[in-house]
């Protein structure tokens, strides 16, 4: 079994993220899907992924999800994140389209509609060397004209078998009996928790998804549970922001090194010229920077040298 290595020279991750939130019926329009993209897409360029990003896509899903398939390698991660909604019809989650309008009932919707089973099949394929990572932030259920909200929550989408080399995240279970679980904040709740948690270094994607999972729990009032599918058994150590602890470690002493050389000679400065005031602030100044730098490597050393368990 092939075990994964973030720091090989050919890989690259890739990401590609959709919101669709203009939807027909004013019931169904998502406000903060586009912040979700938005603001994913900004933290997973900061942490090294090259991202592409859409926004209320028609019925040609499908185009989109080929043209990003062209640019993955064999070594690719692969991320895709969608924040729009989903409904499960016929055995089958679907992503629907935004331009919905005349989507009138279930057989409307798999037709018109992209079967997340098979952009998990596609951008999957091309990456044998590597994982690929589907989050499904569909917390809220789709409603047909004239549809109960009993009836809507029930076609939420389902758990589904993940293949090998990938992991299925939702952002509520489909047997949740709340509708909407409010958010006051800028993004979703799911969201929300998914960047306070995807810039963590080094912890493993399991571990990364069960802290979001958690934290949603909590904050939702065991209201929203968030539940995956994992498909990365036997493939290694698998993270999403890698850091080599060392080469910081080495970098933050080489920079205190420097520093202390530096201080040493306006001290010898000051102690000759004594009206230098100019040189004392300056030197103040490096004792401050050393200090700062100082505590910035002893922090990087206890990650390095300790386990991150869940808390």
């Amino acid at each position: 079994m092939a075990r994964v290595d973030n720091n090989t020279s050919m890989q690259r991750n890739r990401a590609l993220l959709i919101a669709n939130s203009d939807y027909f019926r004013g019931e169904n329009r998502l406000n903060k899907a586009a912040n979700n993209v938005q603001d994913l897409q900004q933290i997973l360029e900061e942490i090294g992924f090259i991202t592409r990003a859409y926004y209320n896509i028609d019925q040609n899903i499908m185009s989109t999800i080929k043209r990003f398939e062209k640019e993955i390698g064999k070594d690719d991660m692969v991320l895709f994140y969608y924040s729009g909604h989903c409904r499960y019809v016929d055995g089958k989650n679907y992503l629907i389209p935004a331009n919905d309008s005349e989507m009138d009932t279930d057989k409307d919707i798999s037709d018109c509609s992209a079967k997340f089973c098979n952009i998990i099949e596609r951008l999957s394929e091309k990456n044998v060397n590597n994982v690929s990572l589907f989050i499904l932030d569909s917390y809220k259920p789709y409603s047909l004209e004239n549809e109960s909200e009993i009836e809507s929550i029930s076609k939420r989408a389902r758990k589904m078998k993940a293949l090998p080399r990938t992991y299925i995240q939702f952002a509520c279970a489909p047997n949740q009996k709340h509708s909407v679980i409010p958010s006051r904040d800028r993004n979703d709740l799911f969201t929300k928790h998914l960047m306070n948690n995807i810039r963590r270094e080094n912890i493993q994607i399991v571990d990364l998804f069960q802290r979001v999972a958690r934290d949603v729990y909590r904050e939702s009032n065991e209201k929203q549970k968030p539940f995956s599918t994992n498909g990365l058994h036997g493939y290694g150590h698998i993270v999403l922001n890698q850091v080599n602890y060392n080469e910081r470690i080495n970098a933050y002493n080489d920079r205190i090194r420097d520093l202390q050389v530096e201080l040493g000679k306006f001290t010898l400065k000051t102690s000759i010229n004594t009206n230098s005031a100019n040189d004392s602030v300056h030197a103040n100044r490096i004792r401050a920077l050393i200090h700062e730098l100082t505590v910035k490597r002893d922090r990087t050393i206890k990650r390095c040298y300790s386990s991150a368990p869940l808390t």
